[in-house]
């Protein structure tokens, strides 16, 4: 049995129309709704949001956006046979004692979202596990908003496989930082781990696992300046991730830059489980022409983005295999075979 997975950080955040009014450019909604559509993106068996917006009656942003236009994208996806789960990114309603400040100066109208064919699929749980704010000495200027990123999983049964077979999916945004912020790779290790244990915590209840989405560091990059350990974690796992399997080429893959530092932020993982297999992987990248203009004016809101400062994150897209009884039986009698002609 195959299905395609696809994920993709669709830039929804109200603050982009600050850099509207500060003379920076941003490609439509509506137009970047056409892309996807046009690269099939939404025709993916499973898909992984970030930025994803919410809201009845449309979303609530400030500035001279059209509502309807909003809602092109949202439109889009709800018209196709597909179910979603859905967990917004920003939650004011955690309790201040417990994780501090919550309310996001900018607040957003956003957050992380799993839709899945339910032709295919049948959900049998779902779930959400906010990034907490920790206290602790070597954590102590961990100062992110906890209450604005969030990781969202759900377990899906597959139909019509011959056996109970049961794929995790964690669709995760991973808070950025800033180096001018006085944090470091112990900060985002920590972060990292957390959504390792949300696939700890109901690992039992899945054959296997995918995690994907914008984890807003360069992994792949062995230049990056930031999170060298960081790497070395990630990539000391036993998942596997589509830049081990396929390579990676920065003009061609998910990116932010400022000037010429590329780096790679959007990945695709999935635990190394024999029954799952990937068998290919693309990208739908938008013109470098079309990624997010930041200009930046002396009273700017936005001080960390400076003048040449652009970014967006392109689509991908992997196709998997789940090993039917047949197959898994016919292999267990290649083995079998192999052994006895060697003996």
């Amino acid at each position: 049995m195959e299905f395609t997975f696809a994920c993709n950080n669709i830039l929804y955040e109200e603050y982009y129309l600050n850099f509207l009014s500060e003379g920076g450019e941003y490609l439509p909604i509506e137009t970047r709704s056409t892309n996807f559509e046009n690269n099939s993106f939404l025709n993916a068996d499973i898909l992984c949001f970030q930025e994803f917006p919410y809201g009845k009656g449309g979303i609530k942003m400030k500035g001279n956006v059209n509502v309807e236009e909003q809602l092109v994208l949202k439109s889009q996806i709800t018209k196709k046979p597909h179910d979603t789960i859905f967990m917004e990114s920003f939650n004011n309603k955690f309790p201040d004692e417990q994780y501090g400040k919550t309310l996001d100066p900018i607040a957003k109208k956003d957050g992380v979202c799993i839709v899945y064919n339910k032709a295919k699929f049948e959900k049998l749980e779902e779930g959400f596990v906010p990034f907490k704010r920790n206290y602790s000495k070597d954590m102590s200027i961990a100062r992110f908003r906890p209450g604005s990123k969030k990781s969202c999983y759900t377990i899906l049964k597959v139909k019509n496989m011959g056996k109970l077979y049961k794929i995790g999916i964690v669709s995760t945004h991973v808070p950025w930082f800033s180096p001018r912020r006085n944090l470091h790779e112990k900060t985002t290790k920590f972060i990292f781990n957390q959504i390792l244990n949300i696939t700890e915590e109901v690992t039992n209840k899945a054959n296997c696992w995918i995690l994907a989405g914008d984890f807003n560091f360069n992994v792949a990059g062995e230049s990056d300046w930031r999170y060298p350990d960081l790497q070395k974690v990630f990539k000391a796992t036993e998942w596997k991730s589509n830049f081990d399997e396929y390579g990676f080429d920065c003009y061609q893959f998910s990116c932010a830059g400022d000037g010429e530092r590329k780096q790679k932020l959007d990945y695709i993982l999935w635990s190394n489980n024999d029954s799952l297999s990937p068998q290919s992987f693309e990208t739908s990248p938008l013109s470098f022409n079309d990624l997010v203009k930041h200009k930046r004016k002396k009273e700017s809101t936005t001080p960390w983005f400076g003048e040449g400062f652009w970014s967006d994150h392109s689509v991908l897209k992997m196709k998997f295999a789940i090993k039917n009884e047949e197959q898994e039986k016919n292999e267990n009698k290649n083995e079998i075979e192999k052994e006895q002609n060697l003996n």
